[in-house]
């Protein structure tokens, strides 16, 4: 197994987090960008909504 280093960074003033994940030996470049975007989502989520289509409460 090899390490990979992972840094979460957030335009926030220290919001940030580095993560050591490891993957296979042999993994592609593709599988490590897939690993570190695996483990930025966990720690990182959103959502939207489009404005204008709230429903009225009338």
């Amino acid at each position: 197994m090899k390490t990979v280093r992972v840094t979460i960074e957030t335009s926030w003033v220290g919001a940030n987090e580095v993560v050591d994940i490891e993957v296979d030996d042999d993994a592609t470049e593709e599988e490590i960008a897939d690993a570190a975007h695996e483990e930025f989502l966990n720690y990182c989520g959103y959502g939207y909504h489009v404005v204008g289509d709230e429903e009225d409460d009338e």
